[in-house]
């Protein structure tokens, strides 16, 4: 067995992040070309067809081997590289007890006030005007995606917004990148570390707090039971409720259904909303602590 070549906890993250890009390059650019001839996207409309309805399916297929490429195959390549034991340390593990798997849960319902009432304050910031082009060819694509006509769309939206992104994100961000932080930092700055280039690398502005936040959350969780499982499916169960709720509402409200400026929360609510977090993390704390072997320190 050939032994890994070990690297400094930050020359692992750098690298991580450069094999991560190379893969998106890579798989994307496979995934255009496959594209293009099968979905007919002539080649003037290469840069832009993303924005355009009619091949909203090629966008849809390009964004499946994408995420492929950055969650699964790069960090295929960085176990493979540098990882001796990439189950243990990307802590793929059953918790213990198995009641945090429904705390992590409960804990998604109640940080919606909170999360909704941070995305509005997020709204008021003024951006600049290359970042609002940005967010504005961000909400075109998210609008398309969501637009789901059939049972079999919404499928395959809840494929591509909740299932991978839910599993993939989780692997990366708080399996390889928390866990490496926490190798060389204080548990708390390595989780807000990480929720803050988790919700970075979304490259939407105007959700950066509320994103950073539900981060820190899923950070919390993965850490203090030991295992990302819990988060994996916190975070699946999250986007699967946003898909969810603009698919039975979009008649209704339009694709407008999550806009924090159509939410109205009173100061009742957000108090609420952190006490219920907060309490829910500290019950996981508790329960991991007092009922598995877990103490929460980084397991090479």
């Amino acid at each position: 067995m050939n032994k890994k070549l070990e690297l400094s906890p930050l020359i692992l993250i750098i690298a991580g992040i450069f094999i991560a890009i190379g893969m998106v390059i890579v798989f994307q650019s496979i995934a255009l070309g496959i594209a293009m001839p099968i979905f007919g996207i002539p080649m003037n409309e290469l840069t832009s067809f993303t924005k355009n309805p009619k091949y909203i399916h090629a966008t849809r297929f390009v964004q499946f081997f994408t995420q492929i490429g950055w969650f699964f195959a790069s960090l295929w390549l960085i176990a493979r590289l540098y990882i001796e034991k990439p189950i243990s340390y990307f802590d793929i593990r059953l918790p213990k007890p198995y009641a945090v798997w429904i705390l992590g849960l409960a804990g998604i319902l109640t940080i919606q006030v909170l999360v909704g009432w941070t995305a509005q304050l997020n709204a008021k910031i003024p951006l600049p005007d290359n970042l609002i082009r940005i967010e504005k060819d961000a909400e075109v694509l998210t609008e398309l995606f969501l637009k789901s006509e059939t049972v079999w769309i919404l499928f395959i939206n809840l494929i591509i917004i909740a299932i991978i992104p839910g599993i993939g994100e989780e692997l990366f961000f708080r399996g390889f990148m928390q866990k490496t932080f926490l190798r060389i930092a204080n548990p708390h700055v390595a989780i807000w570390i990480t929720a803050i280039l988790f919700s970075a690398v979304h490259f939407q502005f105007m959700g950066f707090i509320p994103r950073m936040i539900l981060g820190a959350y899923l950070g919390y969780l993965a850490y203090y039971t030991g295992s990302i499982l819990p988060s994996m499916l916190a975070h699946t169960f999250n986007n699967g409720m946003q898909v969810l709720m603009v698919y039975f509402n979009q008649d209704i409200l339009g694709m407008n259904a999550d806009d924090p400026k159509n939410q109205k929360f009173t100061l009742w609510e957000i108090i609420m909303s952190v006490v219920l977090t907060a309490g829910t993390i500290l019950m996981v704390w508790y329960l991991s602590n007092r009922f598995s072997d877990n103490k929460f320190v980084c397991k090479e």
